[in-house]
């Protein structure tokens, strides 16, 4: 879990009872969005943008986590 920059309890691995909020989560999760998911996603826009010869060529779209309420929480930009 440290090459990939997120806590373990983020992939569902929470040793005992840590107390791991729903806060904690969304912030983990903001995180490993920001340093990990945008910056692959930039280099395969980039890569494929060179491939075809156009600029921005994939479209992707924004992570979403549901909470018990079935509430949607989008990371921020």
């Amino acid at each position: 879990f440290i090459a990939f920059r997120a806590t373990p309890a983020l992939f569902g691995m929470n040793p005992e009872n840590t107390g791991f909020s729903k806060t904690e989560f969304l912030e983990s999760f903001q995180l490993f969005y920001k340093t990990v998911i945008e910056p692959i996603q930039k280099n395969l826009n980039k890569s494929f943008g060179k491939i075809f010869n156009i600029e921005n060529p994939l479209t992707f779209n924004k992570l979403v986590v549901w909470d018990d309420e079935i509430n949607t929480v989008t990371v921020d930009e």
